[in-house]
């Protein structure tokens, strides 16, 4: 690199198409020993700052000096164009960019900055003279932006030790970051961004390695408003499928297990109440000798065709992991090979690696006709009876890609582009309204794939589990709503339940282990038991699940959500990690050490325990000494949780025999619930409005068997319709009639 070039005194400005242009004279900064000060001093150059606005409340910055780059090659990952209804006002100080009640003001005199005002306050501002260039080889361009004394950034993509990214340097494939002082950051690229927050001081570092660089600045009443611009930003999202009953398999690269095998298998759980609802196969289908083809094992499949649909006679949906990759023993090499499909190396040759099951080229995603290629043995796949894909990319094609290939650009976005194309691949078979494609590696721009998995780097203990639990947190506050967790089975029997625990209160899990060993006599009495509760509670609990997904697609807000970010106002919610809000209404607070205690804090108000309908007034701590068949779940003040019961939980509706939960109702308040439909096809709401002595429950598109439970409430004297329940904890009440009218002795 020769040297990092500055924005300096204004040459010229420029408005047109809704895109304020804005020439600068460069400058360098340099180090004075004598006052140690920054002295800057003009150099010969210009670099021009391009503000345009996508959407109401975002102001989108383009950095350029020398372009070197054709557009054709452009590096920008979402393709943003100026909206209308921007304006440019010109001040005694500022140059301003208005786009509604957001605006950029840059001031004409002294360093170059960028600062954000949003109704009037301001939100945001760059350091002074801190938007750069690089010119000659290796170029970079980046900008800085100031951090505030209390302020709290998150995103970035998984976050392994800390969901909070404060005083974090990280090279980073999902450049979003979201700040408690109510503002996002999306640096438009398919690079790797070097992202440092606050690691080098009181500001926010980001840069590109090449000569221009696009960033967003979103602001939003709240950090969930936020997450809604960045979704219209990044693409519509899919509807995820989500799993209605029992439990969810992957059988991890199993080389010697049958189709016989498995179906016996399920039929041995269905029969003892344990019902397999997805089976992953992982790479299982493949024959040993040839894993890196789209070629059956049909000495121990038969018949693809007919496994799948044996399986969806049984009502499993079947999920297969596809690998961009061919061995030179699969049938379809030679054609891939003489098409070119293959990646090249830097001697302009197909590159083929050496491994333990043979030689295996790596497909050119980043080649139309490759990726054509790829995507039709996929749709063969889908088309054959396979429902789901899984993004599979081994660690030796990513470090063979890194150093054999001289575009460090395509091997940063290679996953990308698999993830995309597997989402295509399904949304071209299954339609937009059931997709369940899982990422293993994601990027900037994926945010439509259903589910990023959490990658376990660690072996399985209980600092792992930490991370996997901050991981997933941290992927859904990085734009990502839902998120896979796998369960390594183990034999310690804490671990593996606690590990339990977390995932099912997830948007979505799979068990890792073959069917054949989920029994008490393998897993222990104490495991086996806390899959067949824990599972229990999932199916219970999955209309309530499926909403707060639902909303994700819907929304881009998080499923899994920072305490944080859900009551911004609370200083003791602040910097909490270790526990998490399930949608709107549910505070998790999974164990996470051995000796089986959960510590939580409960926000202001009264919540009640999920399973002993104990109320606890907040604000305040809790311990808990917890079951391994159980995981501490609280309910927020004037809520209600949708749930089902087991027997009525496959091949129904979500919307039909369902049980209303109301806890800590609120007088004068209504309480909404709203249920989706799997596809998110239909929706019921149901409105529940205390007013004295008198509830009123109002019910819209929901079946007929409904019933309502009044948590805490044991003063019931009539209902217009059936006779109310007293319990130990509550009221019960059935009924079938849209509207319930309750009155209160």
């Amino acid at each position: 690199m020769e040297s990092i070039i500055h924005p300096d005194r204004i040459e010229s400005v420029s408005f047109s198409d809704n895109i304020l242009t804005i020439r600068c004279f460069c400058c360098v900064y340099k180090e004075d020993i004598a006052s140690q000060e920054r002295v800057r001093t003009q150099v010969p150059g210009r670099i021009a700052i391009e503000l345009f606005a996508p959407d109401a409340k975002t102001i989108g910055v383009k950095i350029s000096s020398r372009r070197t780059v054709p557009r054709a090659k452009s590096k920008v990952q979402v393709p943003l164009k100026a909206s209308s209804g921007c304006s440019v006002e010109e001040t005694a100080k500022d140059i301003v960019f208005k786009n509604g009640m957001f605006e950029a003001r840059i001031a004409k005199t002294g360093e170059f900055r960028i600062s954000y005002y949003f109704c009037g306050s301001p939100v945001v501002a760059e350091t002074a003279g801190s938007a750069f260039c690089g010119t000659g080889k290796g170029s970079i361009s980046g900008a800085s932006l100031e951090i505030s004394p209390e302020e709290h950034l998150f995103g970035l993509g998984p976050a392994g030790a800390s969901v909070l990214r404060n005083g974090t340097r990280v090279k980073c494939g999902i450049p979003f970051i979201v700040s408690s002082a109510s503002y996002g950051v999306f640096v438009n690229t398919t690079l790797n961004s070097d992202i440092s927050v606050g690691a080098d001081g009181m500001a926010t570092t980001f840069s590109v390695p090449e000569d221009e660089i696009e960033y967003e600045i979103i602001v939003g009443e709240s950090i969930m408003d936020i997450f809604s611009t960045y979704e219209l930003l990044a693409g519509n999202r899919v509807v995820p499928h989500v799993p209605q009953r029992g439990i969810t398999l992957k059988i991890d690269n199993n080389y010697s297990i049958t189709a016989e095998d498995i179906m016996t298998s399920i039929r041995d759980l269905s029969t003892i109440g344990m019902p397999v609802t997805e089976l992953w196969l992982g790479g299982s289908w493949h024959p040993s000798f040839d894993r890196a083809s789209f070629m059956w094992d049909l000495a121990r499949f038969q018949s693809d065709e007919l496994f799948a649909r044996a399986l969806h006679d049984a009502g499993i949906k079947l999920g297969l992991a596809v690998t961009p990759a061919i061995s030179d023993g699969s049938p379809e090499y030679s054609e891939v090979l003489d098409c070119g499909y293959l990646v090249q190396d830097k001697n302009g040759k197909a590159l083929v690696l050496s491994t333990d099951v043979g030689n295996v080229g790596i497909i050119n995603l980043g080649n139309l006709a490759a990726r054509n290629w790829f995507t039709n043995q996929c749709d063969v796949l889908l088309s054959r009876g396979a429902d789901f894909l899984e993004a599979d990319i081994p660690a030796f094609i990513l470090k063979a890609l890194e150093e054999n290939v001289e575009d460090s650009s395509f091997v940063t976005a290679f996953p990308g582009i698999l993830n995309t194309a597997l989402l295509e691949c399904e949304i071209r078979i299954n339609g937009r309204n059931s997709v369940s494609v899982i990422a293993n590696s994601l990027r900037a721009g994926n945010q439509p794939i259903p589910y990023g998995n959490i990658l376990r780097t660690k072996p399985a203990d209980f600092c792992s589990l930490t991370q996997t639990l901050r991981s997933a947190v941290s992927l859904g506050m990085s734009g990502v709503p839902e998120v896979n967790i796998d369960v390594p089975f183990t034999s310690d029997s804490e671990l593996f339940c606690r590990w339990l625990g977390l995932a099912m209160m997830s948007p979505h899990y799979r068990l890792v282990m073959p069917p054949e060993k989920i029994t008490a006599e393998y897993m222990g009495d104490v495991s086996y038991n806390a899959l067949k509760s824990l599972s229990g509670i999932r199916s219970r609990l999955l209309p309530y699940i499926y909403s707060a997904i639902a909303e994700g697609a819907s929304f881009s807000v998080p499923v899994m959500r920072l305490l944080e970010s859900e009551f911004p106002g609370d200083v003791f919610a602040r910097g909490l990690e270790n526990e998490y809000m399930l949608g709107d209404s549910l505070l998790v607070a999974p164990v996470l050490n051995s000796n089986g205690e959960a510590r939580a804090y409960i926000p202001a108000g009264t919540w009640t325990d999920l399973f002993t309908y104990e109320r606890i007034q907040g604000p305040r701590y809790i311990n808990r000494k917890v079951d391994t068949d159980s995981i501490p779940v609280f309910v927020r003040p004037n809520s209600i949780i949708a749930t089902r019961t087991s027997d009525s939980s496959h091949g129904h509706s979500l919307l039909d025999g369902l049980t209303f939960m109301c806890f800590a109702l609120q007088d004068g308040q209504t309480a909404v619930c709203e249920v989706f439909e799997q596809g998110m096809n239909a929706s019921g709401i149901l409105n529940v409005t205390c007013s004295g002595a008198k509830i009123t429950v109002e019910a819209k598109n929901f079946g007929k068997q409904k019933r309502i439970i009044f948590a805490g409430i044991t003063n019931i004297v009539s209902s217009s319709e059936s006779v109310p329940e007293r319990t130990d904890y509550g009221t019960v009440i059935a009924f079938t009639g849209n509207e319930l009218i309750v009155t209160l002795g």
